[in-house]
Formats: C-alpha cells, sequence, structure tokens
C-alpha cells in the first residue's frame, strides 16, 4: 500500500468535503491566537466551523478562541482549530459549541434563500 504523503491544503479550494452545510455570515469576528486578539470578517458560518478573512500568522492546527455574533441569538465565544488556509481567508473547525449555539447557527443555515442558493451553484 502507497504511503500518504499530501500535505496540509493550502492552495486547493477551501474545504470542498466539509460535513455541515454554510451560509454566508458577513459580520466581523474576533479571533484570539498566540495570545494576541485580532478583528477579522466572517465569510460563511455552519454547525461545525466559520470560513473567515483578514487574520493573519495563522497555521494549520494551531488552537483559536473566536468570538462572534450568532445570527438571531447571543454573543458566542467558541474554540477552535485551524483547519485550512488559502491567502488571507482561513477555516476553523470549531470544538466545544455550545447546543443552544448550535441549533441557532442551524436554524440560520436552515433558513437560506433560494438567491442564496442560486450564488453557491
Amino acid at each position: 500500500m502507497a504511503k500518504d504523503v499530501r500535505t496540509p491544503k493550502t492552495t486547493a479550494p477551501l474545504s470542498p468535503h466539509r460535513r455541515m452545510p454554510r451560509r454566508a455570515y458577513t459580520s466581523r469576528i474576533g479571533l484570539l491566537a498566540k495570545g494576541k486578539y485580532h478583528l477579522g470578517r466572517g465569510l460563511e458560518v455552519g454547525e461545525g466551523g466559520m470560513l473567515f478573512e483578514g487574520v493573519p500568522d495563522l497555521t494549520v492546527g494551531q488552537k483559536v478562541v473566536i468570538t462572534f455574533q450568532t445570527p438571531g441569538a447571543k454573543p458566542t465565544v467558541v474554540q477552535g482549530v485551524v483547519h485550512d488556509i488559502q491567502e488571507k481567508r482561513a477555516e476553523v473547525k470549531f470544538l466545544n459549541l455550545d447546543f443552544n449555539i448550535k441549533r441557532a447557527i442551524r436554524t440560520f443555515v436552515a433558513s437560506k434563500t433560494a438567491e442564496e442558493d442560486q450564488r453557491v451553484a
């Protein structure tokens, strides 16, 4: 059997095999990484994680703390791990999402309009 020599995804499209659906989410986020707090902009959110831009100096596998306003709920602080990086965009998988926040995100994603679906396709 051949040895798997794949490197972390850095040039391929961000997560073509994501497990949870996401919805466009354009809002400011805060990110604590390596003891420094950065502001960025969310691009997509789902139960499993978030895609955002504008946060420098992240590495795949790095643990971070993300602060964002959950659509239709309260401000959220959640731990995550950097899953993918491409240029100035990063994708983080959530590690400890509260059940009520997960439900609020699921409701937000499920309410995606047909117009939004057309933009993705």
